[in-house]
């Protein structure tokens, strides 16, 4: 039963509990890291034992509540059932259809059940009863598919059932139906598998039981284990620049020896909630850069594109529509999607040299700002510096690097509150290399 459409029964010991959870983690990273084949020896992940079920429901629970998490659970559970779907045999495949669709009509017969979960049980009914059948398993598994776009046993799903397959383009529309070939079944009952999931966790808003168990204590406690444990293991994968940790609950204080770019980009955030697609790539990189981890880069973005957008700005998305786009592109970055690159932020020579279009914020501010603005802008940082803000915007117009380089020491001396230079030796390429640098100086005062 690997949609999980019925949660278990009877009892649990609390540490059969803990193991739960401990053995749904270890089948998480195994995952993360590519170590499939580990999967197997979980005796806890055993498909369709009440303790499989244990762990799912919970890890559902918490997906509910933590809406970093519901990625990490969604993304890890359809790859958990693509991983059983590739191992199952003939025999294995009819006696999940058999289960999947026994539990389908079961769930159908009960009376509160919603109409949104309803049409998904409709169609697994759908799907099973067709997939069932002789001639169809026979060419699936039989058949020498030396083409892999037969088209002899098609089957036709409403969209909005398996969206991700559309958000992908791996499937045909026709008049509001994907049509998915006989070899594309695998993808067809994960993509309907994750819509069931996330019509599951969005339907628990109307049970009284969610609430009262998630104030359980107990509850609580394994909720803390599974987060913190989740956050270190994606820690591991992250690539933090130096191996520098940056809460981003400090980010406000930080901001303060920002490279002037970045510092830019984030105060049109403070002031707008937004930022176009090009400025909110460089900060996310930058932020990467620097040491923040994805959880925290996830809720950072969360926070700020759940406030309403000013009338200025340039972006009107909101986290609540687009949380599944914005949550893939910030893991995206990071390296734990796609192509799985690992991103680093562009260099100054990039900021430089761009051409700014009027609706873009990015850019080096000593090479596009007018004199005014920087000059406005630098006092407004230096207090104090008059002069030194004239030679910054004097040398901008020939070497806005040796500009930024001055703005460092000055930002340097006030911070430290000190007289001293900077080294010589603190060069930068790039605005990571530009606040680890100056963060080293500091830290030695």
């Amino acid at each position: 039963m690997s949609f999980y459409l019925k949660p278990p029964r009877g009892l649990v010991n609390l540490h059969t509990f803990q193991d739960c959870v401990e053995q749904r983690l270890k089948c998480y990273e195994n995952i993360f890291h590519g170590n499939e084949e580990k999967i197997s020896s979980l005796v806890y992940l055993v498909e369709d034992s009440p303790l499989d079920r244990t762990g799912h429901y919970l890890f559902r629970l918490l997906s509910y509540f933590n809406t970093s998490f519901r990625y990490v659970f969604l993304e890890n559970e359809k790859k958990l059932l693509l991983l059983r779907l590739n191992c199952y045999h003939l025999e294995d495949v009819k006696y999940f259809l058999k289960r999947t669709l026994k539990h389908s009509r079961e769930c159908l017969n009960e009376k509160s059940i919603h109409e949104t979960v309803k049409h998904i049980y409709s169609l697994l009914v759908y799907l099973c009863s067709c997939m069932l059948r002789r001639d169809y398993l026979n060419h699936v598994f039989m058949d020498d598919h030396s083409d892999s776009d037969c088209e002899r046993f098609q089957l036709k799903v409403p969209f909005h059932l398996c969206a991700s397959l559309l958000f992908h383009r791996e499937v045909n529309l026709n008049r509001g139906y994907v049509v998915i070939k006989c070899l594309e079944w695998k993808k067809l009952l994960v993509s309907v598998f994750e819509t069931f999931l996330r019509t599951a966790i969005k339907e628990m808003r109307y049970s009284r039981n969610v609430q009262l168990v998630a104030s359980d204590d107990r509850i609580k406690n394994v909720f803390k284990v599974i987060e913190n444990r989740w956050r270190k293991t994606e820690s591991c994968g992250e690539g933090s620049s130096n191996g520098i940790r940056f809460n981003v609950s400090n980010i406000d204080a930080e901001s303060i020896i920002f490279p002037l770019c970045m510092l830019n980009l984030y105060k049109v955030l403070q002031r707008t909630n937004r930022l176009s697609h090009n400025e909110r790539f460089d900060f996310s990189l930058f932020m990467k850069g620097i040491g923040i981890s994805l959880s925290d880069a996830v809720r950072f973005w969360e926070n700020a594109y759940s406030k309403q957008h000013s009338a200025c700005s340039k972006c009107s998305h909101d986290w609540k529509n687009n949380e599944k786009r914005y949550i893939y592109g910030i893991r995206h970055l990071y390296g734990l999607e796609g192509s799985r690159k690992d991103y680093k932020v562009r260099s100054c020579n990039y900021f430089q040299e761009k051409t700014l279009s009027a609706m873009e914020d990015g850019g080096c501010p000593f090479r596009h700002f007018d004199d005014d603005n920087l000059r406005r802008i630098l006092k407004n940082l230096l207090p104090n510096k008059e002069d030194e803000v004239e030679v910054m915007i004097y040398e901008r117009k020939e070497h806005p690097g040796l500009s930024c380089k001055l703005f460092q020491e000055n930002v340097f001396q006030i911070v430290t509150n000190s007289t001293t230079e900077v080294a010589c030796d603190t060069n930068f390429n790039d605005p990571v290399q530009y606040y680890l640098s100056l963060k080293r100086l500091i830290c030695k005062q």
